[in-house]
């Protein structure tokens, strides 16, 4: 679709809260949760 294609939000989606830098969508398509070790995905490590 297009950038501009109407897009309907769904209930689940809301403004990012944690202020993390590495959950942020342009983060993760450089490095997937898939890709953390297992302190990261604890949330033990920054």
């Amino acid at each position: 679709p297009a950038v501009d294609a109407p897009f309907e939000r769904p209930d689940w989606l809301g403004r990012e809260v944690t202020g993390r830098r590495r959950y942020y969508n342009s983060a993760l398509t450089r490095r997937p949760f898939r890709e953390w070790n297992a302190a990261e995905q604890a949330g033990d490590a920054e």
